[in-house]
């Protein structure tokens, strides 16, 4: 079951298992679930991709030993979901990975990004515009699996979360400048979304030392689906966390 398939303005969305109606093997591709076909497959083309069971769910384990990327849906406004499991098993160090990037270029804080970072003890989830200039976060104290709704709305000029669709929490409106639109937008670049490069170095494949991600389920809307479809996003966001037992 793909839930958000139901949430209107689904632009592109992936499952990350290696059932072959989600993966295509013989090409590394996942298969896009909007139903856009192999234009909007995401391509592992560094490394091999590392499946593993989680809690009875077959996922990803995102350790910068394979990376790729795809078109990217939302470069100016829209949501996302992620579904992921963090693991950090350091010692209260401060330490960031990548496991989106929204743009091609090298200083990685001028990309927009879905990034992790364990910082005061949180595992904090973060969907940002590039340089930080509008984002949002989700943090919480443990390794759990969490299902976690993100937009950047050139509207409102806020960044949203949300856990369930239900409880919104949302950032203070950006300040307008000339190009206030960019700064609002997730992307750094039209090109695409690099994927699992954790490091954001395109020709590294070293594990990181004490955090990694597994990922289970990435999915792009069009809209701020929180605010403009609110029935069917938080409906999405309950099957999914039935679906992974939250």
């Amino acid at each position: 079951m793909i839930p958000a398939r139901d949430v209107p303005s689904y632009v592109q969305g992936y499952r990350f298992s290696d059932d072959p109606y989600f993966y295509d093997a013989a090409r590394q591709a996942f298969r896009d679930m909007a139903g856009y076909g192999e234009r909007a497959e995401l391509l592992i083309d560094v490394g091999s991709p590392i499946f593993e069971t989680i809690d009875g769910h077959r996922c990803l384990k995102l350790d910068n030993t394979f990376h790729g990327g795809g078109i990217m849906p939302i470069p100016w406004h829209g949501s996302v979901v992620v579904v992921c499991k963090p693991m950090y098993s350091g010692a209260g160090t401060t330490v960031s990975v990548y496991p989106l990037l929204f743009g091609d270029a090298t200083l990685l804080s001028s990309n927009g990004a879905v990034l992790l970072q364990h910082f005061g003890g949180a595992r904090r989830l973060y969907f940002t515009s590039p340089s930080f200039a509008l984002n949002q976060v989700d943090a919480q104290n443990n390794n759990g699996l969490r299902v976690t709704g993100f937009a950047l709305d050139q509207e409102t000029r806020r960044a949203y979360s949300t856990k369930d669709g239900v409880t919104i929490s949302t950032s203070s409106p950006l300040a307008t400048n000339t190009h206030s639109g960019s700064s609002v937008g997730p992307s750094a670049s039209s090109r695409g979304f690099r994927f699992g490069n954790l490091d954001g170095n395109p020709e590294s494949t070293t594990p990181p030392a004490d955090l990694y991600l597994y990922m289970h389920e990435l999915h792009f809307f069009s809209e701020n689906i929180w605010t403009r479809y609110p029935n069917e996003a938080a409906r999405m966001m309950a099957i999914l966390r039935a679906q992974y037992g939250l």
